[in-house]
């Protein structure tokens, strides 16, 4: 066991091991007061080996908000993975790691104007939007976007397509 001590306290494991024998024993010495979590990084390289595989032409973009950790950014960055960012410090932390801003998606159904200007200003132009006054926002902060659409259905018998719209020379950013 090697034990690297950051911003957080990290054990890595080497050998057999079981992410819920780790847990039990975590609880049951008692004196883990905060809250924790364990993660088999092989795991997650595994998989996104085998995501790669079986849908390759499927660029995977990891949603930061679900586990902001340093390590498991950098694995995935090392990876090639892209990344979903819902915030200016998301965005921060991506990039810390050496994250180029093309792989980067600022995914926020409300992004404030000054956020949008930033990330702009750090390169990141491509973002989702939900709303017609996201839509609105976007192209007046950021007329260069590349824009995702994110879309709710009410009916599961509806086919899904996310759309890409370059609005860089559409005056009319809805068609």
């Amino acid at each position: 066991m090697k034990v690297v001590e950051e911003e957080q306290h990290v054990v890595v494991m080497e050998g057999p091991w079981s992410p819920v024998n780790i847990i039990r024993d975590i609880v049951d010495e008692g004196t883990q007061e905060d809250p924790f979590y364990v993660m088999d990084l092989g795991e997650v390289v595994a998989r996104f080996r085998e995501w790669k595989e079986l849908m390759p032409r499927v660029e995977p973009f990891y949603a930061v908000k679900c586990n902001d950790d340093k390590l498991m950014v950098s694995t995935l960055a090392a990876l090639g993975a892209g990344f979903d960012c819902a915030s200016k410090a998301e965005i921060q932390l991506v990039t810390s790691i050496g994250v180029r801003p093309d792989r980067i998606i600022f995914a926020n159904p409300a992004k404030p104007a000054s956020h949008i200007r930033w990330a702009s200003a750090a390169g990141v132009t491509t973002m989702t939007f939900d709303s017609e006054t996201e839509l609105m926002k976007i192209k007046q902060y950021m007329p260069h976007a590349q824009l995702v659409a994110f879309c709710l259905l009410r009916s599961f018998t509806l086919k899904f397509i996310t759309i890409i719209i370059e609005t860089h020379h559409n005056q009319n950013p809805t068609t």
